[in-house]
Parts: structure tokens; sequence; C-alpha cells
């Protein structure tokens, strides 16, 4: 599968030192529920970079698979060797963004400020992780669509079943959701978890879309 752009409504599953061995499994799982993104943190950095490498061995051509927390050139080199189709950093520096820029692969920067929004726009950037959402708020999200109307926004930290509509509503395009979805160190155990709560969240999307149809 080719690397294809996100489009509204889009879960991304973010997946923190879960268990190598079957993490596969887990994709296999959220892939059968309709969730075709997952992201790789690289926070635990060997766990994440083995995670990745049986991912891409497996399901490169049927997964959109990428990797997240990015904060080196060398993790970059690291990553883009193992055919990773997109990187996700969890904040906004010049210098990493222009290093990955010269590879051809989809970057989404973390931002947390009009000042960083900006660059990453002239950086022809158009898609931001803004992070955390929680921290910044549904009033931050509606605000900064003001001066920005056609930035894409992938609302990640502090997302639940309890808010995602909420911050659907306020103009998140895209949701990258962790511990919600996938637990932290999650085993094969934890599947029928995995399986349940991506259930709801996609019906909680659909919900949003069709009220957006129904406006």
């Amino acid at each position: 599968m080719k690397f294809v752009n996100l489009k509204k409504g889009d879960i991304v599953a973010i997946l923190r030192d879960v268990d190598q061995r079957y993490v596969c499994d887990i994709a296999r799982e959220l892939m059968n529920q309709g969730i075709n993104w997952v992201e790789v943190s690289l926070s635990n950095e060997s766990n994440g970079l083995d995670c990745l490498e049986k991912l891409v061995n497996k399901y490169y051509n049927i997964l959109q698979i990428g990797v997240g927390t990015v904060i080196s050139k060398e993790q970059v080199d690291k990553v883009m060797k193992l055919g990773v189709k997109y990187i996700i950093t969890p904040g906004w520096n010049r210098d990493l963004i222009t290093y990955i820029k010269n590879f051809d692969i989809k970057v989404i920067p973390g931002v947390f400020s009009p000042g960083e929004i900006i660059d990453a726009i002239n950086f022809e950037i158009d898609t931001v992780k803004v992070f955390p959402a929680d921290v910044l708020g549904i009033r931050f999200i509606k605000s900064i669509l003001g001066p920005f109307p056609t930035l894409k926004i992938m609302a990640v930290g502090g997302i639940s079943k309890d808010n995602i509509s909420d911050y659907y509503k306020a103009g998140c395009t895209f949701f990258g959701i962790g511990n919600e979805l996938v637990p932290r160190k999650a085993s094969i155990e934890d599947l029928d978890k995995i399986r349940t709560s991506a259930m709801e969240y996609l019906k909680l999307i659909k919900e949003c879309e069709y009220n957006d149809k129904s406006i």
C-alpha cells in the first residue's frame, strides 16, 4: 500500500512500549476494525524500532505504518532504513523538520503556538499535530482555525471517547490516540480491549460524520 493522505475523521493508533512479540497481532486487530494508521512511538527507541521492523516486514502493503516521538536526525536515518511511510514529531524543531523534508516522506510536526504553525505553513506543511490537545483545549482549536482556516489538525494527547466528538466539532481533522485505544505495554491479552475501544471510537466518528451531513 502506497502512502495516501489522511482523510477527515481518520484515527492514528499510537503504539507505545507494546510487546514486540504481539505487535503484529495488535495491528491486525486494529485493521480488522477499520483503523489502518499505526504510529509506533520511539519513546522507547529500541523497542519501537523492533516493532517497526516487524510491522513493515509483515504489513507494509496493507497498513499505513509511521513513527512518532522522533526527536533527532539519527532516529530519522534509522526509521528511513526500515521503510516507514510517515514521521511525526512531538514538537517543532526547524533543523529536524528541514532534515526530514530532504526525504520523500510525509512529516506531521507537533505544534503548540501560532508562531510554530506559521513556521510549519512556511515549510509547506499542511497537517500539524496539536499536542498536548487536552492542555491547549477546545477553545484553542476553534481560535487557531480563525487565522488558519485551511490548516489540518491532528489532535493528540488526552483524546478520549468522552471528548473526541467535541474535538471533531471544534474542527480537528484527525486524531492520534494512544493508551485509550492501545494500552501502553499492550500484549495479546489486551486484544479484546483494543477491539472494543476501536469499535467505540469509530462509531463516534461515524456519528460525527452523519451529523455533519445532516446540517
